[in-house]
């Protein structure tokens, strides 16, 4: 049975966090999805460290410029994830940091 967090359809081009049925957390890039499975690309699994939560490559000798699917009976949850996750895991997978709201200095 999945669950799912969203009143809307799932966003392509969206960062969000998927629970597998194997206890793994994992977040990810929507590129599409169908009645049997999720396409994501950069998928990375969270972690927990001395320093608290990190991301790690998902699966570590894929190449992680192709996309992955991901059976939805595989999926217990799937949501969008946090904003201050998402942007870790858009420095972590891109190199760039999101940009924060603020006042523009002319």
């Amino acid at each position: 049975m999945l669950f799912r967090s969203l009143k809307d359809k799932l966003e392509p081009n969206q960062t969000y966090t998927l629970k597998l049925a194997s206890g793994e957390e994992i977040i990810a890039r929507l590129v599409s999805s169908d009645m049997i499975n999720y396409v994501v690309s950069k998928p990375v699994a969270c972690i927990i460290s001395p320093q608290g939560m990190g991301l790690t490559q998902w699966v570590m000798t894929a190449n992680m410029d192709a996309n992955f699917n991901i059976p939805i009976s595989s999926v217990l949850y799937i949501g969008k994830t946090r904003k201050d996750i998402a942007d870790q895991y858009i420095t972590s997978t891109t190199g760039i940091k999101p940009a924060t709201a603020g006042i523009i200095a002319q």
